[in-house]
């Protein structure tokens, strides 16, 4: 007859599921198509040495690591591409905007967050998204939201609302949301007096790339507005700046937030 003690080291223990948002939540999400990263508990900023919403992803192997690492976070989650999130704080603010432009929301997915919603919409446009709408941010693939199941600082929940397929964006709200047309290209005399029609502020690229530390998040924001007054928001140059500065040591969170910040400030 086995011993007490013997019989309790053989008896295999159980070992609780992990408990918290992106445990609950993140794996159904990211089984249903959604692109999801963990992010702060009760927040919505990244975690500490990620790379934010670069790192969304619908793989359940990365999902089950995050899951036992950051079992209560919160869920971000980066929209597909061709995907926009109408991410309503102010209803007040909005619904007059809307009268007087003569349009309207149609139904789609929404989620229920602290204070709004998210509305979830298809969209085609081949030019950049900007907000100019009173109590609304747009969030494309370049950025990211709270998905359901996060928890506001508040203890309010993110839910869904309305769960409906995802709806086209009618045509006639991306006039008041794209990116202005680029102006023409300014031409670049050469020495010999010729005009070169190349690469546009290829020198604004060259100067970034050999910046000194401390200088080069300053000179990406300065490059980035030259790129939007001088270039008229060359999506090209843009990107070109973005990757240069990744490349010469700054975070892709720290060179996101500094476009986003000059894209705000060149098309409000």
């Amino acid at each position: 007859m086995k011993s007490a003690a013997r019989q309790a080291k053989s008896t295999p223990r159980l070992i609780a599921p992990p408990v918290g948002p992106f445990a609950r939540h993140a794996p159904s999400l990211a089984a249903d198509g959604w692109s999801v990263f963990p992010v702060t508990e009760r927040g919505k900023k990244p975690l500490a040495g990620s790379h934010g919403h670069r790192d969304a992803t619908t793989d359940q192997v990365q999902i089950e690591k995050w899951t036992r690492a950051h079992a209560r976070s919160n869920i971000g989650l980066r929209p597909a591409a061709g995907v926009l999130v109408v991410d309503i704080d102010s209803a007040a603010l909005l619904a007059p905007w809307m009268n007087e432009r003569d349009l309207s929301l149609p139904p789609t997915r929404v989620v229920r967050t602290n204070r709004g919603s998210h509305y979830y919409y298809a969209y085609a446009s081949e030019r950049s998204l900007v907000s100019k709408i009173p109590g609304v941010d747009l969030k494309t693939s370049k950025g990211y939201v709270l998905a359901p199941g996060s928890v506001h600082e508040s203890g309010r929940i993110y839910r869904v609302w309305r769960d409906l397929p995802i709806a086209e964006l009618p045509a006639e709200w991306l006039e008041h949301i794209q990116q202005p047309k680029p102006k023409p290209r300014p031409p670049v005399v050469t020495r010999s007096g010729g005009v070169s029609v190349g690469t546009p502020g290829l020198r604004l690229v060259r100067l970034l790339g050999v910046k000194a530390e401390g200088e080069r998040r300053g000179f990406l924001m300065y490059a980035i507005g030259e790129a939007y007054r001088v270039y008229g928001g060359s999506a090209d140059l843009i990107e070109r700046l973005c990757n240069t500065a990744i490349s010469i040591g700054l975070s892709p969170t720290e060179v996101d937030a500094a476009r986003q910040y000059i894209e705000e400030q060149e098309t409000s």
